[in-house]
């Protein structure tokens, strides 16, 4: 058994390593958390107030670590996630063990190789923010687990600080902070008080790692107020963006169709998983948790891929449960179909056409040329990019995406801004929008040429 667990580390440690050098740059997502930590690093601005996203701290930490080691350094991050998603695996095969025993733990170990490295989590994505996420989630129940075996009363507290730092790379981690304080209620030796109480102790960990984190952000002239309206507010304000999957139930229902279809051959261990849900020690906490985790990346009504990434340690547990519960001959017909598909949808991601680098980085690289340093560079456009990091110069907003300008009183502050501070150079990729454009020709910009789908824009001498 140890030695089949070796071989399985082994195959997704080279999988996920290899993941890491390509593509050899930047990507959208790693663009903008990288020029967040460059203004942090450089200007000592913290993130919400120099750069605005809607992802909570820790990944700016990551990235602010990143760039002290170098420049728009991509490798840091990703071989960070690689290490811990190593060491996750074996925490969750741990978990397995204390559940069903070593059998169970080595089925779970390969469903969760298998999940991480599908196509269909996107494996090559790994400094996506559910990647630090899930490591933290494992974590926590294996924490939590862990002292119930040990009778440890200070278990709850630091499951929920682990829980709460997977909240610290993605607000979806809630769906799973759920599961883990509904864990206390299904322990038949507790009173209804204890219970409560232990609920309570996993939601204040939770709670005391989120302001710790904020306190370094506080310090640097940061304010609750840009915390909440970026990394929370503005989850409420995607979902009123014109043309989103969520506009309408309709349209999100269709979303959750077709993404999910894809899934259909988890059905077989799933339903020998439910069918000795009772019977396996502390299955209904596992059924539960691969409950949360499922509301959890359903959440968005977005169905990026990555955002598949949450439901990978609650089913990969799942089918490992399912599979040591059962007579050998039965394991093997429930996982064929599992088997059979991961294998076909494992990929070496070497086709050099899909891993082609960002059009930004060059675009930003282009821009970087075309300024001097203290020049300011401003990027519009409506999608995540790595050209603002990649220009090396600062934005005159700290909306420097405007993927984040909902309405008029972020509109305002964008004008307000480049009237503050002119950028020497703007970026528009694909048409402005009526508001910029109007800027443009008031302010006698004009195109002097296109490059990797930007225009790009100087003032008129």
């Amino acid at each position: 058994m140890k030695r089949a667990a070796i071989i399985i580390l082994a195959l997704l440690a080279a999988g996920l390593a290899a993941q890491c050098f390509f593509p050899p740059g930047l990507m959208a997502d790693e663009g903008m958390w990288t020029y967040i930590a460059k203004v942090w690093l450089k200007t000592g601005v913290p993130p919400y107030a120099g750069g605005v996203e809607n992802k909570t701290p820790g990944i700016f930490y990551v990235f602010a670590a990143a760039n002290t080691l170098g420049e728009n350094n991509y490798l840091f991050p990703r071989f960070l996630a690689a290490a811990m998603l190593c060491g996750a695996g074996i925490l969750l095969k741990r978990l397995a063990d204390m559940l069903a025993g070593e059998a169970a733990g080595i089925w779970t170990l390969a469903a969760y190789c298998a999940l991480l490295l599908l196509d269909k989590t996107e494996a090559f994505n790994l400094a996506a923010t559910e990647s630090f996420m899930i490591c933290f989630s494992i974590l926590a129940f294996y924490i939590y687990a862990r002292g119930i075996e040990g009778a440890k009363p200070a278990a709850a507290f630091w499951a929920g600080a682990a829980m709460g730092t997977a909240v610290l790379f993605k607000q979806v981690a809630l769906a799973s902070m759920a599961a883990l304080m509904a864990w206390p209620f299904l322990h038949k030796g507790k009173t209804m008080r204890e219970k409560l109480a232990q609920a309570g102790i996993i939601a204040g960990g939770a709670l005391a790692v989120n302001i710790a984190a904020e306190i370094p952000l506080l310090a640097c002239g940061g304010y609750w107020r840009q915390y909440f309206d970026c990394a929370w507010l503005s989850l409420f304000k995607l979902l009123r963006v014109p043309g989103a999957a969520t506009a309408s139930a309709g349209g999100h229902w269709r979303m959750f169709v077709e993404r999910w279809s894809g899934w259909w051959w988890f059905a077989p261990p799933l339903a020998v998983f439910a069918a000795l849900l009772g019977r396996i020690r502390y299955g209904c906490a596992a059924g539960i948790w691969l409950l949360a985790d499922f509301c959890g990346a359903n959440l968005s009504g977005d169905y990026y891929t990555h955002q598949f990434k949450q439901v990978i340690p609650s089913l990969a547990l799942a089918c490992g449960l399912a599979a040591s519960a059962v007579p050998a001959r039965a394991v093997y017909a429930s996982l064929l179909a599992l088997a059979v598909a991961a294998s076909s949808g494992l990929k070496l991601y070497a086709r050099w056409d899909s891993r082609a680098r960002h059009d930004g980085e060059f675009a930003g690289l282009e821009a970087g040329r075309l300024t001097a340093p203290g020049n300011y560079v401003y990027v519009c456009e409506h999608r995540a990019s790595p050209a603002q990091a990649y220009s090396g110069r600062l934005s005159p907003s700290r909306y420097f995406n405007t993927i984040f300008v909902f309405g008029e009183s972020e509109k305002k502050e964008v004008l307000a801004s480049l009237e503050a501070r002119p950028p020497a150079l703007m970026l528009v990729q694909g048409g402005p929008p009526e508001w910029i454009e109007n800027y443009i020709s008031a302010r006698g910009y004009g195109r002097i040429f296109s490059s990797h789908g930007y225009g790009f824009y100087a003032r008129r001498a």
